[in-house]
């Protein structure tokens, strides 16, 4: 039974403070012991040390469930597939376990839930003319590339794209384990990169079905070729950054990075995006398969 308390920073069960103030002692004790269990047990936090202090990373924990409840339609059930699940509450991002925290995360628990997040897998079958290219590494199921789903829309637009200017798109990488070889890398893959939350794409393109050009190739196409329009339009109704034009150029890339990269709405993503990557190595099911 969650506590009558909202716990929060400073919070530490040696003490009997709870709810910010040092209470009677209660005959279930161990109020922050036992809801740190619950966020380890539901995915939330990694690591309980010290078990009943609320310490720092205990309020980190909360403040991505409070994001999470706004930005993640789902959970991983207890047999490791992705349930689809939206909440109905508009929640204060102030790190404190309040009634509906303790209470969702009680309840979760008792399911066997867990948090999933944003990732789905996209069949490169369903793009008529896009293909993986010849380093692309699959992380998902056979013919499957994994993006988040505020990705998903970029890709519709570049299959759009190159339908219209005769091309094909070579993709070379998506989303990115935490960790992972990265190979090809034109330029220095960077620290909060937009494909280690799903949000980005390395990709060559080939005139009709020939062979990928050099990703410099489109970088330098003039307005009117074909290379340059697929680019431009990436741009403008693709609603992406093109690595072309960075500081150091990155002539294969597409993102719809959140910015800033590195931030607490990016690293809210690339903690669940990341973590559901992990769970979706034993079982895929953990990611859904997103609609053609």
């Amino acid at each position: 039974m969650p506590p009558p308390y909202d716990l929060q920073l400073g919070d530490d069960d040696a003490t009997r403070r709870w709810g910010g103030v040092v209470q009677a002692p209660a005959p279930d004790g161990g109020h922050v012991a036992a809801f740190k269990a619950l966020l380890v047990a539901t995915g939330l936090l990694e690591a309980v040390a010290p078990a009943g202090r609320f310490d720092a990373a205990t309020r980190d924990a909360v403040l991505r469930f409070q994001w999470y409840v706004e930005n993640v339609s789902g959970v991983i059930g207890p047999g490791g597939n992705f349930i689809a699940w939206t909440s109905n509450v508009c929640t204060i991002r102030n790190g404190v376990a309040n009634i509906y925290v303790r209470d969702t995360l009680d309840d979760w628990h008792g399911r066997g839930w867990s948090v999933a997040g944003n990732l789905v897998r996209a069949r490169f079958a369903d793009y008529a003319d896009i293909r993986a290219g010849a380093g692309f590494h699959e992380l998902a199921g056979p013919g499957e590339f994994l993006v988040d789903l505020g990705f998903v829309t970029a890709m519709a637009t570049a299959q759009t794209l190159a339908t219209a200017n005769g091309v094909t798109v070579f993709v070379n990488q998506t989303f990115r384990r935490e960790g992972g070889v990265v190979s090809g890398a034109v330029v220095t893959p960077a620290t909060s990169s937009a494909h280690k939350i799903g949000r980005a794409v390395d990709l060559n393109l080939a005139i009709g079905r020939g062979a990928p050009q050099p990703s410099g190739t489109m970088r330098s196409a003039r307005p009117a070729t074909p290379a340059g329009r697929f680019r431009d339009g990436m741009k403008g109704d693709g609603g992406c950054r093109y690595g072309g034009d960075f500081g150091t150029p990155d002539p294969p890339h597409f993102d719809r990075q959140l910015m800033p990269a590195g931030g607490f709405e990016w690293t809210c993503l690339f903690y669940f995006n990341q973590r559901q990557a992990r769970l979706a190595t034993t079982d895929v099911a953990a990611i859904p398969l997103a609609a053609p």
